[in-house]
C-alpha cells in the first residue's frame, strides 16, 4: 500500500508497472502501423528518439498503432508520450483500439508530456488488441509524437525501452 497524508492512494493489489509494452517506441523501427501517406519517421530526435510526424493534409489524418500482447487483454493500463502540435490546440487523439480510454488531447507547441489511462478490450474475440494515436481532421498543422510508453497499473513511470528491444539487437 501507499498512504500520503493518511489516506490510501494505491492498495497493496494494484499493478504498478514500469515495463514498457510498445516495443521500439525510441526509433519506430519495427512492430509498428506507421501512416503511409499522412506521416512519416522523422530523423529529428527529442530527448534522443525518433519523432513521428502525423500531416495534416486537407484534413486527413494517419494513424499510427502497435499491436499488444494478448495477456493485457481486460488490463488496467497507463500509456503515455511526448508530443507537440505545430498549432496551440490542435489535438491527439489517442485510444486502446475501442477501449475504455479514448482521449482528445489538446496539444502546446512545445513538447509536452501526457498521460492516458484505459483498460484494453479484445475487439476480435482474443485475436487483437493495439493502442493508437492520430491528429483530428480539424487540426491546422501537423501533430508530432515521441517515446510512448504502455504500462500496466495507474501510474506513468520514466519512458524506458521495452525489454525485447534489448532482445531484438
Amino acid at each position: 500500500m501507499i498512504f500520503f497524508n493518511g489516506k490510501e492512494l494505491i492498495s497493496s493489489s494494484t499493478k504498478i508497472g514500469g515495463r514498457n509494452y510498445l516495443q521500439h517506441s525510441l526509433d519506430f523501427a519495427n512492430n509498428w502501423s506507421l501512416p503511409v501517406n499522412n506521416g512519416e519517421v522523422s530523423n529529428n530526435k527529442f530527448l534522443n528518439g525518433k519523432t513521428v510526424i502525423l500531416k495534416n493534409n486537407g484534413g486527413q489524418y494517419g494513424n499510427f498503432s502497435q499491436d499488444l500482447p494478448l495477456e493485457l487483454t481486460y488490463q488496467d493500463v497507463t500509456w503515455s508520450c511526448f508530443a507537440k502540435a505545430d498549432n496551440l490546440g490542435d489535438e491527439l487523439h489517442t485510444e486502446p483500439w475501442g477501449s475504455k480510454g479514448l482521449y482528445n488531447q489538446p496539444l502546446t507547441t512545445n513538447w509536452t508530456r501526457y498521460v492516458f489511462h484505459g483498460t484494453l478490450n479484445d475487439n476480435k474475440n482474443g485475436h487483437r488488441i493495439a493502442l493508437f494515436f492520430w491528429g483530428q481532421p480539424t487540426n491546422k498543422g501537423n501533430v508530432y509524437i515521441a517515446l510512448p510508453k504502455l504500462e500496466l497499473g495507474p501510474i506513468a513511470t520514466d519512458w524506458m525501452p521495452a525489454p525485447e528491444d534489448f532482445l531484438n539487437k
